[in-house]
């Protein structure tokens, strides 16, 4: 049996020792949680949890050549990341770190300068009015009283640097103005344990490696490697590219759905937009630890960044710079010849397309003038806002957004529809007077009303060389407007084309049901026919869908849907995407087009063609074409008419074809020379290609 004192003991020995290990355990959670609680807390709070996003890089897009339109370039970010510190403490930082920038010449951006300016202070270009400076305050300052209280940018200025910023007044004034700078602009950029806040951007190599240097001087300041979009002979080439820009506030919540980061820049038009899924690089990221003056406590496996997808386009990239450089040539040749008679000075616009005819290949979609999409991306906000509120609308694509009339571009359109219903039989001849009239109205040839010119008894190839309106009145109008807008529509006129970048408009078509539309009260007639016979009265078209009009008649009749990407690529080559080319059939038969390809050169190549004069030395082969030049309605009050040509080359075995418009360009024989230039641009290129 064993002994009870022994037992007890035992039992004493084991209690008071648990009772110990207690006391133990409370005096050291008071010791954490009391006395050096706070010591503690401030360590973990200065501990830094950083995401450093691994920059993926864009997809670049390339002509058809290799040629890089659309690129990237390795730059470097300063990045202030956050860290708990008193107003006080936080201030001194942010000067230290603003005046580190500044001496290296580095330009801190924060928008400040844009609402309220110093030296002397005073509100900023963006708070120009009242009601503007209210709305800032009151999106600013949620205590209504100190709205109230403020009167001009001195008290903003006041009231930032004493009850929003704490800024100390031992700082001079320009010191704390570059405080509230860079505080108002981490508050605008939403600056927070998640968000870090983007100091200055493009900083050089030797700032670089000052920050590197002084980083444990400088806790949450970083540089990170960052990869911007350029763009190469930017004005050209907008119409096409388009540009990326940072999410705006109202598309926040859709890109965050869709996986983005707030920094994150965006397609915003053109092919940037269109092929956003593929050229979107998924971005990277690295989560480190650090304690500020101290070496990287941990750091996990990064998440490694992927590179968007390229894009190759069948853009040739110096017919797409030749043709805007021989808008902005031409436009100004035709200004230099102003009479105030027909040509009144006003052109200013203008658009120009090739397409290749056997496959929809875009060649060239230019619009004039363009803008430079760069502006965007370095955030030039004086360049942004040139092109934002320019009464140009250089963001306009007119080549696809554009509506113009086609004038007598149209005419081997009515020529299709009068041979296909049976109006007309090639080889019949026409008499043309000079005028003829239709529901107690007078219509003209152009030649008759300036010179008293008839062409007597004509066919339909002398018609379209010469351009002769009283022919086509005459079979348009037997022909009937809903045979003529049944053919404009197999031909795509007056309908969207399908191409692969976004915004293109649709357009109109002469009918009965655009004039119950447009003018409700009125009933069709044989005037209205006759006028919609010569691409008059209600027709708007895009030159991309006159060109490809144009395209299906020197193809036999096949009417491609447009494109300019042909393929999406990984970096190493390999093929993710391709394209094939799709066509609508026009049904048209053989023999009517071949009437009509025969007018058309005649236009570039018989004695009376309206073009000849600029074809007459062309080196690669005959050019079939027509001239337009529609009437803008308000000639009278001094407005020019447009100016329009269309053609597509060689005319034995047609590859391209081509539509200019010049708006308010007097005569479209002026249009003509840039397609010559766009034209003589592609053939050299393709013998060039040939003989490698």
């Amino acid at each position: 049996m064993k002994d009870p004192k022994t037992k007890f003991n035992r039992h004493t020995v084991l209690v008071m020792f648990l009772a110990f290990f207690i006391i133990a355990m409370i005096v050291r959670l008071v010791d954490l949680q009391i006395i050096k609680g706070q010591e503690y807390y401030d360590r973990i709070n200065d501990v830094i949890s950083k995401n450093v996003e691994l920059a993926g890089e864009r997809g670049a897009i390339f002509d058809r050549n290799g040629e890089a339109l659309a690129f990237n370039v390795k730059t470097y970010d300063a990045v202030l990341y956050y860290r708990r510190r008193s107003n006080a403490a936080l201030n001194e930082d942010i000067l230290k770190i603003y005046k580190l920038l500044s001496g290296n010449n580095e330009e801190v951006e924060t928008g400040f300068g844009g609402y309220i300016a110093f030296d002397p202070i005073g509100y900023g270009e963006k708070l120009s009015t009242k009601e503007e400076i209210d709305k800032w305050l009151n999106e600013l300052i949620e205590d209504k009283k100190a709205i109230s209280d403020i009167t001009s940018a001195a008290d903003v200025f006041e009231y930032f640097k004493t009850r929003k910023f704490y800024i100390s007044e031992d700082y001079s004034d320009e010191d704390i103005y570059r405080i509230m700078s860079v505080r108002y602009g981490m508050i605008i950029k939403g600056y927070s344990q998640l968000t870090p806040y983007i100091l200055a951007k493009n900083i050089e190599e030797d700032t670089v490696a000052r920050i590197e240097a002084l980083k444990n001087d400088l806790p949450g300041l970083y540089t990170e490697e960052r990869h911007e979009r350029r763009y190469i002979c930017s004005e050209a080439f907008s119409s096409i590219t388009g540009y990326v820009r940072a999410i705006e506030t109202e598309e926040v919540e859709d890109y965050l759905d869709q996986g983005y980061g707030l920094n994150e820049l965006v397609g915003k038009d053109g092919l940037e937009k269109s092929y956003e899924k593929y050229l979107r690089a998924q971005s990277g990221i690295q989560i480190r630890y650090l304690e500020p003056g101290q070496a990287e406590l941990n750091s996990m496996e990064p998440i490694r960044p992927v590179a968007g997808f390229d894009l190759m386009t069948s853009v040739d990239a110096s017919v797409q710079q030749t043709a805007y450089d021989s808008l902005a040539k031409n436009i100004e040749k035709i200004v230099s010849e102003r009479d105030d008679v027909i040509n009144f000075g006003d052109t200013k616009y203008g658009a120009a397309v090739m397409v290749d005819v056997n496959n929809g290949e875009i060649i060239a979609l230019s619009s004039y003038p363009g803008y430079d999409p760069n502006a965007f991306v370095t955030n030039d906000m004086q360049q942004i806002d040139r092109i934002m509120e320019s009464t140009d609308l250089l963001q306009l694509n007119r080549a696809i957004q554009g509506l113009y009339p086609p004038g007598s571009a149209f005419k081997p359109l009515t020529a299709i529809a009068a041979i296909e219903e049976g109006i007309y039989a090639p080889g019949d001849l026409i008499t043309d007077d000079g005028v003829i009239n239709y529901d107690g109205m007078d219509f003209y040839g152009m030649e008759y009303k300036k010179y008293g010119i008839t062409y007597g008894d004509i066919d339909l190839e002398y018609a379209l060389a010469v351009s002769a309106n009283v022919f086509f009145y005459k079979i348009g109008v037997a022909t009937g407007i809903d045979m003529l807008d049944k053919w404009a529509k197999n031909f795509g006129l007056g309908e969207k084309t399908g191409i692969d970048i976004g915004g293109e408009l649709q357009g109109r078509r002469n009918s009965r049901t655009t004039m119950k539309e447009i003018e409700p009260d009125r009933s069709w007639g044989r005037a209205d026919t006759a006028q919609a016979s010569i691409g008059q009265l209600y027709n708007q078209f895009t030159p991309l869908q006159i060109a490809r009009y144009i395209a299906a008649v020197a193809n036999g009749g096949k009417l491609y849907i447009p494109h300019i990407v042909t393929g999406v690529y990984k970096r190493d080559g390999s093929k993710v995407v391709s394209f094939e080319s799709e066509y609508i059939d026009t049904l048209t038969s053989p023999v009517t087009l071949r009437e009509v390809q025969k007018g058309m050169l005649a236009v570039s190549n018989e004695t009376d063609g309206s073009a000849v004069d600029i074809f007459s030395d062309f080196p690669y082969g005959k050019v079939a074409g027509k001239t337009g030049t529609p009437e803008t309605g308000r000639e009278a009050e001094g407005t020019s008419s447009h100016s329009v040509f269309v053609c597509y080359a060689p005319y034995d075995k047609p590859e391209v074809a081509v539509c200019v418009i010049i708006e308010n360009g007097v005569w479209g024989a002026n249009a003509a020379p840039v397609a010559y230039d766009m034209l003589i641009e592609y053939f050299r290129n393709r013998d060039k290609d040939q003989n490698k």
